[in-house]
Parts: structure tokens; C-alpha cells; sequence
């Protein structure tokens, strides 16, 4: 692991300190989270400098820096200061916890900021600066990070709601959570805490709906935090993916019993049965052309059913290719391949494309849209988030936390693309 020598940067009431780890290229100036120093983040230099210079500074009141702080724009003023005093253009900006916050905000340095915790992170220090080719080009890319809960609760579902909040299910506690943008965090118990709340999204009501796979009911929260949940009626069904549908009412899958259900606001449902069995069926999400459209795990294969029951399955060219995670572009579908490694996108009259992804073993898992061919997806098993663009061109961003272990993704009413860590956090990715 590299040491790095110990720096000195001059701001207007003293000095900040810091280490600079040597290396070749590009600038990266790595920024602590709080309680840290830039001496926690010599782990992440060693595995930068073969590629580019990485430097880290000491925040006001950290580490050798003996200055106070007084909010924010300070920060922010000497994070701009110390990019001028190394005579950077165009650095990377890498910020973990209040480091990712401090970074995203300086937009005037007109740089594109990661989070390159990993060795894998894309794109490379040898684009930056330069003309990236992917479709981000001169468009600051910012990853941070926040801890919400810690890994026994769980964080796996997240949404959007109605109320400009980010809605998330906590997995392993059996809580729902409502988290605002400056990060004040609710958290609404469910009984029992074993039903295992899974997948949440918002519903024509104004409020969430969400899918407890252990006790195989559906449940329903308001943004008050009022919950009632409702038994499926075939048992052990177990509930996985739900969806707003076009008609008014909820729609569900049932990985246990190869059914889909649909659910109304007053909790009436209604169940149909696929033409097979054992296929898994997991994510749901509405189609561009008024129908909706689901992913069979284990059948290897995209359904679609119509709001009154017609059932159509379209098999995938790769073989055990297990697609998980679903959304819809507006335009066509897209899907992730979790044991195959690829990104998928189907069209409406089924006509299936895939896409490689550059780590075949990245297990991709859930998928949510931007806009037309601007999709953005989990990786779970390379500790990622991941971008496609309708050309099938892939970038990869690389999670502050090792092995957080993403799992949904949202896009977050800042327009900021959100994912949930179960390992307690969740990342925010802002293009």
C-alpha cells in the first residue's frame, strides 16, 4: 500500500493539509468522509496510481488540518482552492459519505466526478479530460453515498413517491422507510417483521404498494405512513415485483405459483396463471403499448399479459440467461440477464437484442429508465451501477463501500438516479 507525502495547501485563514500518492495522468483528488482523513483513503490511491495521480486532503477539522469550518460553501471554497494550488483543469473529484457530498456541489470546477473505490471503475483515469465515448460526455457524473440503517435491516426496494421523498423497503427488519433528500430517514414497522417487504412502487392513489414474498400478502402504506396489507389468495405464492398498471390498479407477480396478479385499491385481486410452470416469474413494469410486461427467472424468458389476462411468452436467445429486473423506455422494454451477464431490450412486437456487459460476472439486477435508450441498472455482484444507452454502449460506476451489495434503482425525484445498498446505505448517482 503507498504512504504518500504529506502536502500543504493554502486557503484564506491557513492551510490545509494532505497526502499526495505520486503516480502518472490524470488528477484525482479523493475527499474523506467524516470522522476520516486522507490517510484512509490510501487503500484507494494504491490501486490508482498506476493510472493516475491521486492526492487526498484533510476536510477542516480532520485529520492535520486544524482549521473550523464554518458549513458547507467553505468546504466547497477550498475544495476549489485546492484544485487551483495543484494546477488541475479538469480533475476527478472522488467523494465517500460527507466527501460525496462535498464534491457534488462545486459545479464551476466542471468536472467529472466518480467515486472509483474500485479498481473497475469506468470510465478509466486515461479518459478523463479528455473526449469520453460514452454518452455522458462533458456531463459531471457525481456517486455518493449514505448510510441509512445498518446490514440487518436491509434496504432492497426504492422508489420515487408522490411526495418528492424516496420510498424504500428494509428487506431483513420488515420496515418500510421513507427517506427525504437531505436525508431525514422514517422508518414504519410492519407485523410480522419477517414478511420480507421486497419490491415498492407507487400507486394511482397516492400511495405505495409493495410485495411482502414471506407471508404472501401485498401491502399498502400512504405517504402518512398509515400500512394495511392484503392476503394473496393462492398460498405460498410469494410475491416478488409490482407495478402501477394503465388500468387503475396494481399488478404483482408470484415467483412461487407462475402467476401474475392484479391488485385494485381496495384491495380486490385477481389472479392469472401463466402457461407454465416453475418459471420464477420476478420484475413487472407497464408497457409502452398499454400492456404489462414481466420477466420469467427461471423459464428464461420475457412475458407480457394484457389488463384483460392474454399471455404471450417470448424465449431469450441465451441460455439460462435468468432475467431479473424489467423497466420500460417509453419506447421498447429493458431487461438484466443476472446469470448471463447482459443487458436486454425487447420490443413490443418481441423482437429481443443483448448486450454483453464488459464483466460478465457483474450479476446486473434491477433496471430503471431515464429516458428513450438511457437506462441505468445494479450490479450486484461487481458493486456497480451501470449506464446503457440505446446503442447498447455500457459504462460502469463504481460504489463507494465494497461489497454494498446493490440491489433496486430508482430514479429520484431530483432527477438523480438512487439505488439501495443492503448493506445498509444508499448510492445517488447525479449525471
Amino acid at each position: 500500500m503507498v504512504t504518500g507525502t504529506d502536502i500543504e495547501f493554502p486557503v484564506a485563514d491557513g492551510v490545509l493539509s494532505g497526502v499526495d500518492f505520486g503516480g502518472h495522468g490524470e488528477g484525482v483528488l479523493l475527499v474523506h468522509g467524516s470522522g476520516q482523513n486522507a490517510a484512509a483513503r490510501a487503500d484507494v490511491a494504491s490501486r490508482m496510481v498506476s493510472e493516475c495521480h491521486p492526492v487526498a486532503i484533510d476536510l477542516r477539522g480532520h485529520g492535520q488540518t486544524r482549521l473550523d469550518s464554518t458549513g458547507p460553501e467553505q468546504y466547497w471554497r477550498d475544495l476549489g482552492g485546492v484544485v487551483a494550488t495543484l494546477g488541475w483543469d479538469r480533475p476527478v473529484l472522488v467523494g465517500h459519505s460527507t466527501g460525496g457530498y462535498v464534491v457534488t456541489r462545486p459545479a464551476d470546477l466542471a468536472a467529472i466526478i466518480l467515486d472509483l473505490v474500485r479498481d473497475r471503475a469506468v470510465p478509466s483515469a486515461e479518459n478523463v479530460g479528455r473526449s469520453p465515448s460514452h454518452p455522458l460526455e462533458g456531463v459531471a457524473v457525481a456517486v455518493s453515498e449514505m448510510s441509512i440503517a445498518d446490514k440487518g435491516a436491509g434496504p432492497y426496494g426504492i422508489t420515487a413517491g408522490p411526495d418528492g421523498a424516496l420510498w424504500l423497503t428494509f428487506v431483513h427488519s420488515g420496515r418500510i422507510a421513507r427517506l427525504t433528500l437531505d436525508g431525514e430517514l422514517h422508518e414504519y414497522p410492519l407485523a410480522p417483521p419477517g414478511c420480507r417487504p421486497t419490491v415498492i412502487a407507487p400507486g394511482p392513489d397516492g400511495a405505495l404498494w409493495f410485495t411482502r414474498s414471506l407471508d404472501h400478502r401485498i401491502g399498502r402504506i400512504t405517504v402518512d405512513g398509515e400500512t394495511e396489507s392484503f392476503p394473496v389468495p393462492t398460498p405460498d405464492s410469494g410475491p416478488f415485483g409490482i407495478t402501477a398498471g394503465p388500468d387503475g390498479a396494481m399488478w404483482f407477480t408470484e415467483m412461487n405459483t407462475d402467476r401474475i396478479g392484479r391488485i385494485t385499491s381496495r384491495g380486490e385481486i385477481t389472479e392469472f396463471a401463466l402457461p407454465c410452470t416453475g418459471a420464477y416469474p420476478s420484475a413487472i413494469t407497464a408497457g409502452p403499448d398499454g400492456a404489462l410486461w414481466f420477466t420469467l427467472n427461471q423459464a428464461n424468458a420475457i412475458g407480457r399479459i394484457t389488463v384483460h389476462g392474454d399471455i404471450v411468452i417470448h424465449p431469450l436467445p441465451t441460455p439460462g440467461a435468468a432475467p431479473v429486473g424489467i423497466t420500460s423506455d417509453g419506447a421498447a422494454l429493458w431487461f438484466v440477464e443476472i446469470a448471463a451477464g447482459q443487458i436486454g431490450r425487447i420490443s413490443v412486437a418481441g423482437a429481443v437484442e443483448e448486450f454483453p456487459l464488459p464483466d460478465r460476472t457483474a450479476k446486473p439486477h434491477a433496471i430503471v429508465a431515464a429516458s428513450t435508450g438511457d437506462c441505468w441498472f445494479t450490479e450486484w455482484g461487481a458493486n456497480s451501477v451501470g449506464h446503457i444507452t440505446g446503442s447498447g454502449k455500457i459504462t460502469e460506476y463504481g460504489l463507494p463501500s465494497p461489497s454494498s451489495e446493490p440491489h433496486g434503482i430508482a430514479l429520484g425525484p431530483d432527477g438523480a438516479l438512487w439505488a439501495a445498498l443492503e448493506t445498509g446505505g444508499v448510492a445517488r448517482l447525479a449525471p
